[in-house]
């Protein structure tokens, strides 16, 4: 039996008490819960303490401001859990590869993707978006990408003048004042390539002329991070070209305990 707190008239259901406040008390059924029945903390979400809705006489207030505080409740995730593994074996539906596996299968059936960011026309979306910004950038602050200037050179040797640089995320740009530099760097570097490129050749086919052994060229791994020219290995001997008059021995180089014997060729044609 349901009695009402106002008159202690009974009733076999909310439904009858409900219209009994409103017919012989005129008050609406939330504020009777308010004033007679509602406990102090209730009508308060659980997670965030903000109000929640009212449901009716006999549930009274839910528990929650919506489902995302549902979601957070610790007790709910673990209800779930358990009841989830007593039922199929495990906490979630894609836990199971059958069901991850199906659900793979129907994206691919319906879309010819698997997600959205494979979708070429969303590819293509990103990619304009993408060089929009970067062109923009480059305009607003008159600057370079890196990668235009290592594209137009085809090296990145240029950066061993370690100029000012400007980013945009991962980005790096060059203010456009620095170009000349980098045109005229670059212009030194490849005249010396070209010209050091050659003589080393000679000097290489000198020694293969009467050394039968490995001969090792322009390698840094030997000793770390310098550059060897020509290296010997079965004899631990390096050679170094510059341009200079003869022959000179330099002070040996010790490295991971092994000595090696370096030498300096100039002229020797």
């Amino acid at each position: 039996m349901i009695v009402c707190k106002i008159c202690n008239s009974t009733f076999n259901n909310y439904q009858g008490l409900s219209h009994h406040l409103k017919s012989k008390h005129s008050i609406d059924k939330k504020d009777y819960y308010d004033s007679y029945v509602k406990l102090s903390n209730e009508g308060f979400c659980k997670i965030c303490n903000k109000p929640t809705k009212f449901i009716s006489l006999s549930s009274g207030y839910r528990a929650y401001c919506g489902q995302s505080c549902v979601h957070s409740d610790k007790d709910v995730q673990e209800k779930y859990n358990n009841t989830m593994i007593n039922r199929y074996g495990f906490a979630h539906f894609f836990e199971n590869i059958d069901t991850r596996q199906k659900a793979k299968s129907t994206i691919i059936q319906n879309n010819s993707y698997i997600s959205t960011f494979n979708r070429p026309d969303v590819i293509n979306k990103i990619s304009e978006i993408r060089k929009l910004k970067l062109d923009n950038f480059e305009k607003d602050h008159n600057c370079t990408q890196y990668k235009k200037i290592t594209e137009k050179y085809g090296s990145t040797v240029w950066y061993k003048l370690r100029l000012p640089k400007l980013k945009l995320g991962k980005d790096c740009f060059i203010e456009n004042k620095y170009l000349s530099t980098i045109d005229e760097y670059m212009k030194i570097y490849n005249e010396q390539l070209i010209h050091v490129s050659k003589a080393e050749k000679q000097i290489v086919e000198y020694i293969k002329s009467f050394y039968h052994g490995q001969v090792i060229e322009n390698s840094r791994r030997i000793i770390k991070p310098l550059e060897l020219d020509i290296y010997l290995p079965e004899l631990q001997l390096a050679i170094e070209y510059n341009l200079l008059d003869g022959f000179e021995k330099v002070k040996p180089t010790r490295v991971d305990n092994t000595t090696y014997e370096l030498y300096t060729v100039g002229k020797l044609f």
